[in-house]
């Protein structure tokens, strides 16, 4: 895995949202990475310092309550993988828009989309379990864990 110092300029917002990763090792997750065959990969990511965008922590947030969650036991199991969490602003929105035309025939949503806008900006590979994701030629290192 790539150490880098992430760029400076990201803008943080809200609980959890910090406004840089500082000099931290960093990779962009997506929502898939959690309690999936490939999962290793992103505890061995996790362990070194990750990035997530607030869209796709959400995402992560939403999968665990529809599995039953409270919302206690929400935060505290997703504050136990220390990411950073970074604002999803205007910059990013735009990005983010920017990769729909590149990105509509495989079907990426908007949260694969934050998360590659947020890739680019750091300067790092964004993590995947979606193989289709490989088929990507936007100048963004991606890597499928499975």
């Amino acid at each position: 895995m790539p150490v880098t110092r992430p760029k400076p300029g990201s803008t943080g917002s809200g609980p959890g949202c910090r406004s840089d990763p500082l000099s931290a090792r960093c990779i962009g997750l997506d929502r898939t990475h959690f309690g999936v065959p490939g999962a290793q990969a992103v505890a061995e990511a996790i362990m070194q310092r990750a990035a997530i965008s607030c869209v796709n922590y959400c995402e992560v947030a939403t999968r665990l309550y529809d599995a039953g969650m409270a919302g206690d036991e929400v935060a505290a199991r997703l504050s136990r993988y220390q990411l950073d969490v970074i604002a999803f602003e205007q910059g990013q929105a735009l990005a983010a828009a920017a990769l729909r035309s590149l990105t509509r025939h495989l079907g990426l949503s908007l949260g694969d989309r934050a998360c590659l806008a947020l890739a680019r900006r750091l300067g790092l590979p964004a993590m995947t379990a979606d193989r289709a994701w490989a088929q990507l030629d936007l100048g963004i290192p991606v890597q499928v864990i499975r």
